[in-house]
């Protein structure tokens, strides 16, 4: 018995699909939420309040603050804090957002500064800083895919159109 199998004629593309890493972070709100500046900020607020305050000794615990964002930057941008600020300063930003290496990277590389925000929210779920910031690299093209796809979390084109 021969069987031969139907042919399958190529549709036409009417649109190029959306790549798989837009269409999947559209669905996984924990990741698309650290494009969301608002979001890194209170994510870094978050992790620092447990560092400062996990210490009897503020003090201590502001160091172990710093200690940390520090290890964050150069793991995750292959940069100093104070290479970002200086950066920032020759760039003619102003003293709020030279203060702050992530905040110069949120004007100037906000890929960086959401992959920062990842690493972030998983040491504070428990990751080890390691892993963290390893996880917290790869995303750096995903989320720059994202940045300049101009696809903003909650928002998705087919509501856009309905609404034309």
């Amino acid at each position: 018995m021969n069987i031969t199998r139907p042919v399958l004629k190529k549709r036409p593309l009417t649109a190029a699909p959306l790549s798989p890493v837009l269409s999947w972070a559209q669905f996984h709100p924990e990741i698309s939420r650290h494009l969301d500046v608002n979001e890194q900020r209170a994510q870094s607020t978050l992790l620092n309040a447990h560092l400062v305050y996990s210490e009897p000794d503020h003090s201590v615990g502001r160091k172990k603050a710093q200690d940390y964002n520090r290890r964050n930057c150069i793991a995750i941008t292959e940069h100093t804090p104070k290479d970002w600020r200086d950066l920032g300063r020759s760039l003619g930003y102003s003293r709020r957002v030279t203060c702050s290496a992530k905040e110069v990277a949120r004007q100037i590389a906000p890929e960086l500064a959401c992959a920062r925000s990842l690493a972030d929210d998983m040491v504070q779920d428990g990751v080890t800083e390691d892993v963290a910031f390893q996880v917290g690299k790869e995303f750096i093209q995903p989320f720059r895919m994202l940045l300049d796809s101009g696809w903003v979390p909650g928002k998705t084109h087919h509501r856009e159109l309905q609404r034309s």
